[in-house]
């Protein structure tokens, strides 16, 4: 489900990052989650910005390390950091400051 541009229009670029780099990280995450959470579409781009802006940062030493342990360990890891995303609680923060600040703020 890529955005279409009438919705890629509304994301705005910020000094970390551009619109057209949030565009191309939406549909990495699209084709991560299409894909049922398999390492080969665990982007770089999709990796560096869950740890940069989103509050992941306890224990992953790199992307590896990331992807094993939310999606191929626990299932109640899995369930952690989907929940992030819906009630929009950080997983390892506890804070919903990754929300409101740019730029997960229009994503």
């Amino acid at each position: 489900m890529l955005l279409t541009q009438a919705q890629a229009s509304l994301l705005t670029d910020e000094p970390s990052m551009t619109s057209m780099e949030k565009w191309r990280l939406l549909a990495d995450w699209d084709t991560f989650v299409s894909s049922g959470f398999e390492y080969k579409q665990f982007t770089s781009i999709l990796y560096h910005f869950l740890v940069r802006h989103c509050g992941f940062i306890k224990l992953h030493q790199n992307q590896t390390t990331f992807w094993e342990y939310y999606f191929q360990g626990d299932v109640d890891c899995l369930r952690l950091f989907l929940q992030q995303f819906g009630v929009g609680v950080g997983a390892e923060t506890g804070s919903l400051v990754w929300l409101t600040t740019a730029p997960a703020q229009d994503l």
